[in-house]
């Protein structure tokens, strides 16, 4: 069963953007995720914006109220999390029910960004040129739905960072090394190339060996640097910053000795 959601178009200039420039060798491939990585919430004391569309959804879709207080969404994809609302509303499984589900998710999530918009954590405009600047190609590896995905990047102001073409959404896996696969096809259709995945849960770094990439870990929330260290993250940086560049330079190159 295919997932997917309508794609709404934001006005943004990416083309010259998440493309390397013509002197610079196209050397790898960077994907970048967005909950907990890119983008956070800007009031605490607030549920995000992603939670009360997904409630709501449950409660139009399912009649049951606040089930996110039951998902586990740590590295889980925008799927996997309607499939948890499903088993936590005590329905059986139903591709069409799922569907729904997501529609109307990806429908009203931008009812609520305005109440509590998504903001930048660290400098994600500097991380994505510093990487740029070495010759990545700027892609997203993300659970969430494209569409979701640019409402949340839109909402924090960087969706201009990112073509919604070159990365791996929720709409085309459940599992997370599988979108990552699919984002790199994207990036890159007719060129086998290195591969960095940036994150911030322990499934990001797995999912990033999974794919053969190499892993850098964002600590966030009750995420540690230990917990990522032991998923196999090839480094740990405390936020995304213009040092990402340099890093991501080190990495490949040690792997090229190695």
């Amino acid at each position: 069963m295919r997932y997917s959601v309508a794609m709404k178009n934001f006005d943004a200039p990416h083309d010259d953007i998440a493309t390397p420039s013509n002197d610079t060798p196209r050397r790898f491939i960077a994907l970048f995720d967005i909950d907990g990585t890119l983008v956070g919430k800007r009031h605490a004391d607030k549920l995000q914006a992603g939670i009360r569309a997904l409630d709501l959804a449950g409660e139009h879709v399912l009649g049951a109220p606040r089930l996110t207080a039951q998902i586990n969404f740590a590295g889980a994809t925008d799927l996997s999390v309607a499939r948890q609302m499903l088993r936590a509303a005590g329905h059986r499984e139903d591709p069409d029910v799922i569907q729904r589900l997501l529609d109307t998710y990806a429908a009203r999530i931008g009812d609520f960004v305005d109440d509590n918009p998504y903001v930048p954590l660290g400098d994600p405009e500097a991380a994505v040129r510093a990487t740029e600047r070495i010759g990545g190609i700027i892609g997203l590896g993300t659970g969430n739905l494209r569409h979701t995905a640019f409402v949340k990047l839109a909402s924090a102001g960087i969706a201009h960072l990112f073509r919604p073409e070159c990365g791996g959404y929720g709409d085309d896996a459940e599992d997370r090394a599988a979108l990552l696969a699919t984002g790199v096809s994207r990036c890159s259709p007719h060129e086998t190339l290195p591969v960095v995945v940036i994150g911030d849960t322990p499934r990001d770094m797995t999912a990033a060996l999974e794919i053969g990439a190499l892993a850098i870990g964002v600590p966030h929330d009750a995420i540690t640097p230990d917990m990522l260290n032991q998923s196999g993250a090839h480094a740990v940086v405390p936020h995304l910053d213009a040092t990402l560049g340099p890093l991501i330079d080190s990495l490949l190159r040690r792997q090229t000795i190695d």
